[in-house]
């Protein structure tokens, strides 16, 4: 896996473009640059799933190969609090514009198989930071809405997404949203799995 000193402008500025639409993304730091693509990603019902971003290096290595070098694979890697509220954020952003809620019936059955999934997990890193941003998401696409598993509800580590939040959007517009890696990475018992 490579990676790229994101620090550091490269000559030309970060850019990536995107094979699906034909449309060259340009940002003006690394971060503006994966803001810019996940926006058009999600606009254009493209996934964004955890590690994405990593397309946009290898682009940017491709590119300039001298800026670039080999980074250790990781054995087991992790999905951070900033990255479930990244994922959560454009997601719900995208699904509910316009789009109606699950049932409180049908947001409850989903909810009870994400508690006891092995998938469901605490996202890395600073929970308390994230705890007021992960609030805010839940009451912007969820309102007062909540399940009786909410309690035993973390992140899924496969989507990114807070399963408080995604137990509520419409199935097929998640699974738009959802690459083929990801669909298989998903457990047999997933609600999500198409």
């Amino acid at each position: 896996m490579l990676e790229i000193n994101w620090r550091t402008t490269p000559q030309g500025g970060w850019r990536y473009f995107q094979e699906e639409t034909g449309t060259l993304i340009e940002g003006p730091h690394f971060q503006g640059l994966v803001d810019k693509v996940a926006n058009h990603r999600a606009a254009n019902n493209l996934p964004i799933e955890p590690g994405w971003e990593q397309d946009i290096v290898d682009y940017m290595c491709q590119e300039i190969p001298g800026a670039c070098k080999d980074r250790p694979s990781e054995e087991a890697p992790s999905i951070t609090m900033g990255q479930v509220l990244h994922f959560t954020r454009i997601l719900g952003d995208a699904l509910l514009n316009g789009h109606e809620r699950v049932e409180l019936d049908e947001a409850t059955e989903r909810a009870s198989i994400c508690a006891t999934c092995p998938s469901n997990v605490k996202p890395a890193g600073c929970i308390p930071c994230g705890l007021a941003g992960a609030a805010n998401l839940l009451s912007k696409f969820v309102g007062a809405r909540e399940t009786s598993h909410d309690n035993q509800l973390e992140s899924c580590k496969h989507c990114g997404c807070l399963n408080k939040a995604q137990v509520w959007f419409q199935l097929e517009l998640l699974q738009r949203h959802m690459s083929d890696k990801v669909n298989e990475e998903l457990p047999d018992h997933c609600w999500k799995k198409l």
